[in-house]
């Protein structure tokens, strides 16, 4: 998915999911690539790793993809952010 339509639908600034971005790189749960159509896009995909964390994170609060209802306002997917933000530093480098 594109950067800016992931910001769109999460109701996040592009600059705020750059930022979660370079750390989910960091650790290997997500990757980036240049789209094929238009080269000044940037495409995020999950890794192996990414949908493994996220299946364990979402255990972690009892919740599944299809369990987790309609969008979320901003206000609810800043806090999710910042959840996730927090989870990732407490996990360091430590992989799954």
């Amino acid at each position: 998915m594109r950067v800016g339509e992931l910001a769109d639908v999460l109701h996040l600034k592009s600059n705020d999911l750059a930022v979660a971005a370079d750390d989910l790189c960091n650790l290997g749960l997500i990757k980036r690539s240049k789209d094929h159509i238009d080269r000044r896009a940037t495409i995020l995909e999950v890794t192996n790793d990414g949908a493994e964390a996220a299946e364990k994170i979402a255990a972690a609060v009892g919740l599944t993809y299809a369990e987790s209802g309609p969008p979320m306002s901003r206000a609810h997917n800043e806090k999710l952010l910042e959840f996730a933000r927090l989870v990732l530093e407490g996990m360091g480098e430590k992989r799954f």
